[in-house]
C-alpha cells in the first residue's frame, strides 16, 4: 500500500536533509500529486474500520477542498474555536499534531516560537475558562496536560493555581 511513497522516496523525488534546498519545490510537487493516493488510503481505512460517518464526512471535505494544502488559517481558526468552546481534548491534540507532524522539523528557534504560541494558546482557554467559571473545563484541560506543563516549571506553577485565587486578573502572573 505504501509503495507510491516510498518509491517516491527511494527515486530521489524527496530530498534528504543535506540537499540543497532547491529540492524542496519537487517536493511539494510530489506531495501534491500524492494527495488523491493518500486520501484513497484515508477513505479504505474509514470504510475498514466501519467508521462510516467519517468516511463520508472527509468525502465530503475533500470535495469542498479548493486549495488541497494545509491551511494555517483553518488551522488557528481550528484552535481558537476549540478555546471558546471549551474543548481541551482538541485544542490539545491539534496543538500536539501540529508540534510533531510540522513544527517538530523546523529550526530550534521557530520550534520555540511555536511552543510560546502554545503556551499563549493554552494559557487563553485557561483565562477564557476562568472568566466563564468553567471549572470543570478547566480541571479537565490539567488532567490533560499537566504532566507535560509541569516540565516547564517557570512558565507553569502558577498557572495550576489559578482557579485558587480569589481575583485572579488582579495578580501579576496572570
Amino acid at each position: 500500500a505504501g509503495a507510491g511513497v516510498l518509491s517516491a522516496a527511494h527515486s530521489g523525488a524527496i530530498p534528504s536533509s543535506g540537499e540543497p534546498a532547491t529540492q524542496s519545490v519537487r517536493v511539494r510537487s510530489v506531495t501534491m500529486d500524492m494527495l488523491p493516493y493518500v486520501d484513497a488510503l484515508v477513505k479504505e481505512y474509514f470504510l475498514f474500520r466501519g467508521f462510516n460517518q467519517s468516511f463520508h464526512a472527509f468525502e465530503t471535505e475533500c470535495e469542498s477542498d479548493k486549495s488541497k494544502v494545509f491551511s494555517v488559517e483553518e488551522a488557528v481558526a481550528l484552535l481558537h474555536r476549540a478555546v471558546a468552546n471549551f474543548e481541551s481534548n482538541r485544542l490539545v491534540s491539534l496543538a500536539q499534531f501540529l508540534e510533531s507532524n510540522i513544527f517538530s522539523k523546523l529550526e530550534p528557534e521557530l520550534q520555540a516560537g511555536f511552543r510560546n504560541v502554545t503556551n499563549s494558546l493554552y494559557k487563553k482557554y485557561i483565562v477564557h475558562a476562568v472568566q466563564n467559571k468553567r471549572f470543570d473545563k478547566l480541571s479537565e484541560f490539567f488532567e490533560r496536560v499537566a504532566s507535560r506543563l509541569r516540565q516547564q516549571p517557570g512558565e507553569w506553577n502558577t498557572w495550576f493555581s489559578i482557579q485558587y485565587v480569589s481575583e485572579p486578573h488582579r495578580h501579576p502572573d496572570f
